[in-house]
């Protein structure tokens, strides 16, 4: 048979802490799709390296219109319902999910009615099965919360849920109108970048892309070409320096007047103690200014270094002398004009001579071409060597004058002369230097100095002339019509997208309230204390369509959505585990009865219900009855026996299996009595807590833990079990003991009313969680209590 001919089949799993997945389904099925032979799922035949399993072989008779299939936690039950979402979405990813470790090749095969044998070969299916719909974890995590959070996702995931098949048509165009969107916003963003680096001037794209072409285009950008031009050239002129001159300080003259000044006798024998003094401790040219400096600190006759007493000192007395305002004056003269001469001779410096001659020629080659100006008097190297040489000899003079004042300085009348040419050639340079200064201070007053903003009006004109004309050329002329194509696309999509969405809308409205009314009936069922309220569409994040929801609990109402992390109550903290699971199962049912091929369609249970109290797994026993009525087949996967007989009771058809391993990583599909395994079950539970009430000790087949959840299943079952029709069905221990307590002295069980009580609130699940771990003593006296009940019976 033709995969378009495949019938729906729906798995539940029970969440530990939820249950995995949700598969893709054809919403959609024509009549001459619905046959009138029931197309059943006969069974898994046989896994391979799948899971736990090196090997899995249906060995039992084929599943029935209702089918049990027990197993026990690990015992490869998700397994089985990842092959069938596998074969489902004939997509290999659930099974390499699962591959078994260090197994090889992964295969599966399927008996179907319709379509025989459903094999797993080589990464791929052979064929298609009948569809396959799964609750489970991913169910859950994808249409109602994952890790106890409504998310988005979780919306968006119950809205297609919600929709039915002309809305999730609607739904679909929505999103494909959203990521055709992206797409062109991705590929306008890269246009963008490549107009913009052919035309940087482009800042706005869409503006200069509108921007009327002018007729007059050449003519303006040569103008605006121009403008920029001068102005360019006026903030050249403002900037450049006028050409500088070269100080050689004193004349020849005053040069000569200084260093021949002589003190007298008494201050030659000054200097002489204090030279030999500086030479002693080897102080160097900057001695002289030490002392001095040390000189003017004295208080109280104490040195300012040392800090003892000058008293008896040889050199203070000659200091004072050589230091006096007369030598002082001296030495400030010679060290200012030492100090003006050594930028002149400095190696590489910006005032050097030879730098200062070549920074004013390239000035002045600037200048030129914007005044007459005359050629400055040239230096050959030698005349440039020549005149470093003697600056160099009077800067030394000048210092070695300054370190010692009262001594004669001579530098010889050759020397002086030499001095006196060069001071008259920088003094002839210096004229020209300044006389071109004239004419170029003119200039730079003439044109002035535009402002930033007339200077950005320039240049931002030019470059829009200069990018409007490229426009018309490759390649910036494509790249601006595609961006206009895809400007217009983006415009047409959010037109059809608004369109869609007023029409979903208005569609989700009508579905949402009637799909709140069957989820809030099957609720009330479960015996919930809440409600769905206040569905309905939204379009939030990117308009892709989701679903807002409250959560009604006992009239206070409260959106359901992620917690913001504050002590607020929340959707996580309100609800309980067995109120979630709840709610997911509720969500699913519904969905599954508003199917229109309901009556070809198989429905598995795994485990579908986790954190549910006797009650509610009464009512889920019975959901999974009706629906076993209304669809093809329901599959229920279960480790728990009592749930599995719960269903079994009441079942008109049934086929009842177990998975089983006789040797490890082997496992085998037997045939199994719910019945039967509940009685077995029964009288084991009674030997571990007699057992333990007596030596204090488990069994090798139970823990502490698991003994202290034995003992509420066991009293319930043994009260039901020795007073049949005395207790509501479905009671649990709770309810059982107010009962008793409620008939009084009456019943004859009414003197263990306390006892039961008590063992009511130990084997609770939230009794052992504040320590952690069950008491040993506790639990043995606990134990004593259900034999003291059972000796009485």
């Amino acid at each position: 048979m033709q995969a378009e001919s495949r019938r729906n089949l729906i798995v539940f799993r029970t969440p530990r802490p939820f249950v995995r997945g949700v598969l893709p389904i054809e919403a959609n099925f024509t009549e001459s799709f619905l046959l009138e032979t029931k197309a059943l799922l006969k069974k898994i035949d046989l896994l391979e390296n799948i899971g736990r399993f090196v090997r899995l072989q249906h060995r039992a008779e084929p599943y029935g219109q209702l089918a049990l299939i027990f197993a026990g936690n690990g015992y490869g039950k998700s397994t089985a319902c990842a092959v069938l979402r596998s074969a489902n979405a004939q997509d290999p990813t659930p099974i390499a999910e699962r591959l078994h470790l260090g197994g090889g090749n992964a295969s599966a095969t399927l008996q179907t009615d319709e379509c025989g044998t459903v094999a797993f070969t080589g990464g791929s299916w052979n064929k298609a099965p009948p569809a396959i719909l799964v609750f489970d974890s991913e169910f859950v995590r994808r249409n109602v919360h994952a890790a106890e959070e409504v998310t988005r996702d979780n919306k968006r995931g119950l809205f297609q849920i919600i929709l039915g098949a002309s809305g999730v048509t609607l739904a679909q165009k929505i999103e494909e109108l959203a990521e055709e969107n992206a797409t062109l916003n991705g590929k306008l963003r890269d246009l963008e970048r490549a107009i913009k680096r052919a035309a940087p001037a482009a800042t706005d794209v869409t503006t200069f892309i509108a921007a009327k072409l002018p007729d007059n285009l050449v003519e303006r950008t040569q103008s605006a070409a121009g403008i920029v031009r001068r102005v360019d050239r006026a903030v050249e002129v403002s900037r450049r320096p006028l050409l500088a001159t070269i100080d050689l300080g004193c004349s020849p003259s005053e040069t000569s007047a200084i260093l021949q000044q002589a003190g007298e006798q008494e201050a030659d024998d000054n200097q002489a103690i204090i030279q030999a003094h500086l030479e002693k401790h080897m102080m160097g040219d900057q001695g002289s200014g030490w002392l001095r400096f040390g000189l003017t600190h004295i208080v109280d006759e104490d040195c300012p270094f040392c800090d003892q007493s000058l008293e008896g000192s040889r050199v203070i007395a000659p200091m004072r002398s050589i230091f006096s305002d007369e030598f002082k004056a001296i030495i400030d003269r010679c060290e200012k004009e030492a100090e003006g001469l050594s930028g002149l001779i400095a190696e590489a410096g910006p005032s050097s001579v030879e730098a200062v001659l070549a920074a004013n020629a390239d000035l002045l080659r600037f200048w030129s071409s914007f005044c007459s100006t005359e050629e400055l008097p040239d230096f050959d190297e030698e005349a440039i060597s020549e005149m470093r040489r003697i600056i160099a000899q009077i800067h030394a003079a000048f210092r070695t004058k300054a370190g010692n004042p009262a001594a004669v300085v001579d530098i010889g009348d050759d020397q002086l002369s030499v001095w006196d040419t060069v001071q008259l050639r920088i003094a002839a340079y210096n004229e020209a230097v300044q006389s071109a200064n004239e004419q170029i201070g003119k200039i730079k007053a003439d044109e002035g100095r535009p402002s930033e903003q007339e200077i950005a009006e320039a240049k931002t004109r030019l470059s829009k002339f200069e990018a409007l004309g490229k426009r018309e050329v490759e390649p910036l002329k494509s790249l601006c019509e595609d961006f206009t194509n895809c400007m217009q696309r983006r415009e047409e999509i959010a037109r059809e997208r608004r369109a869609v969405q007023d029409a979903l809308r208005e569609h989700t409205k009508a579905m949402a309230v009637e799909y709140q009314e069957g989820v809030n009936a099957l609720l009330e069922q479960f015996g919930t204390n809440f409600r769905l309220c206040q569905t309905e569409p939204t379009f939030k994040g990117g308009g892709i369509p989701n679903t807002e929801y409250c959560i009604d609990v006992d009239g206070y109402v409260l959106a359901a959505g992620e917690s913001k992390g504050g002590p607020e109550p929340s959707f996580r903290t309100v609800l309980s585990a067995g109120d979630k699971a709840s709610l997911a199962l509720a969500l699913f049912i519904n969905q599954a009865k508003k199917r229109a091929d309901l009556a070809e369609t198989i429905i598995v249970f795994d485990d579908p219900f986790s954190s549910q109290d006797a009650g509610r797994q009464f009512e889920t026993s019975a959901r999974i009855r009706e629906l076993s009525e209304l669809a093809c087949q329901v599959v229920v996967f279960s480790h728990d026996a009592r749930f599995l007989n719960m269903i079994q009771r009441d079942a008109t058809e049934c086929s009842e299996h177990q998975i089983v391993f006789p040797s490890d990583w082997h496992g085998t599909v037997s045939a199994w009595s719910a019945e039967t395994e509940v009685q077995q079950a029964y009288v084991r539970k009674a030997q571990r807590i007699r057992s333990y009430a007596a030596t204090g000790a488990c069994l090798s087949d139970t823990t502490v833990d698991a003994l202290a959840s034995d003992l509420r299943v066991f009293l319930e079952e043994f009260l039901d079990l020795r007073f049949p029709g005395r207790f509501v069905r479905g009671d649990n221990l709770g309810a059982m003991a107010r009962s008793i307590q409620d008939a009084g002295m009456a019943d004859p069980l009414f003197k263990h009313a306390t006892a039961l009580r008590e063992l009511n609130e130990y084997s609770r699940p939230e009794h052992h969680r504040g320590s952690g771990q069950v008491n040993p003593n506790q639990l043995r006296a606990q134990c004593r209590k259900v034999v003291a009940i059972l000796g009485d019976y």
